[in-house]
Formats: C-alpha cells, structure tokens, sequence
C-alpha cells in the first residue's frame, strides 16, 4: 500500500542548460521567488504585451526545437513510441518546460 502501490507517470524534466555556480544560483533565486515577485511581474508584462508574449512563444518553441534536434534518431524514436514522451521534449514545451 502507500504511494508504491499508486500508478505513476515518469517524466523527463527537460532542461538543456543548468546554472551550477553556487552564487549565481542563489541570486537568481532569490530573483525568481524573492519578495519583489519577479516572476509574476514578468508573466503579468507577458499577457499585457502582445509583443512581449509573441517574443516568448517564439522563445519556447526554439528552445523546445533546439532540445530535440540534440537527440539522436534513436532516441528520438525511443522517445515517441516507447515512452511517449514527445509531449516534454518536443517543441511544446520551452522555457522552463511552461506549456
């Protein structure tokens, strides 16, 4: 019983690139979730602008194209007819996996 007996859906999470210097992690950190909301604030700049929400959907989609074109043939099929997966690492999802 317990959450090993629950059907689960296994996912990649699909970053191409990771901020791995300690500092540099911290203070994009506290940009992203620190009291001044930056996040929000640029989502709210987004769906105010056509411009700027066109720029980022442009964004997403060339990001999630890059992340495919990196994967081999094989693994591409793999993705697509073993694990169903070209929902997380096709050009669906960008930036930061947002749909």
């Amino acid at each position: 019983s317990g959450l090993a007996s629950q059907p689960t859906t296994i996912e990649p999470f699909p970053t191409m690139y990771w901020l791995t210097h300690p500092h540099l992690r911290t203070l994009i950190s506290q940009l992203e979730i620190g009291s001044t909301h930056n996040v929000r604030l640029l989502e709210e700049r987004l769906q105010s602008c056509p411009n700027y929400l066109k720029s980022m959907e442009q964004a997403h989609v060339s990001y999630g194209t890059n992340r495919w074109e990196l994967l081999t043939n094989e693994d591409m099929a793999d993705i697509v007819s073993k694990w169903h997966w070209e929902g997380a690492l096709g050009n669906e999802r960008g930036v930061a996996s947002i749909r």
